[in-house]
């Protein structure tokens, strides 16, 4: 049986304290900058697990691999972006306290709540803005 030797490995890790899905966005930037650099497509994309008997990563590999999947298009999407937007810098503010100037729920509110935040695009010095709204959901359902 012939193996082909050519593949990139990228381990991540999180402990105690760590955001895991912050981690597995930071993976997605570097896994669509590897994509782009090395003229990739997302069927190259495997994970551990394809390799070897071994679960890794083992929080991806539950339910059926959906949160493998869910990485996969969080990958394509930063992939799009890269390569659709490149040259742009975008930065996220938020006035909330209910997220923060990085598009992260800090604070889960008691009832869904609609909060704001504006998108910056900034390319060859000139600023672009877009204020955009969505609905986070709350601890508490109320009934009517």
């Amino acid at each position: 049986m012939w193996f082909r030797r050519n593949s990139v490995g990228i381990e991540s890790c999180v402990d105690l304290g760590s955001d895991l899905w912050y981690t597995w966005q930071k993976t997605a930037k570097l896994v669509a900058y590897l994509m782009e650099d090395l003229s990739l497509d997302i069927t190259r994309v495997r994970g551990h697990h394809f390799f070897a008997a071994k679960d890794c990563p083992q929080p991806m590999l539950e339910n059926n691999l959906e949160i493998w999947w869910e990485f996969l298009d969080l990958v394509e999407a930063e992939y799009e972006f890269r390569t659709t937007f490149k040259g742009y810098t975008v930065s996220l503010s938020s006035d909330s306290t209910i997220i923060n100037n990085k598009g992260r729920v800090v604070n889960q509110p008691d009832f869904t709540t609609s909060v704001s935040y504006t998108l910056n695009f900034t390319k060859d010095g000139k600023t672009t803005s877009i204020t955009l709204s969505t609905m986070v959901p709350g601890i508490y359902e109320t009934t009517k």
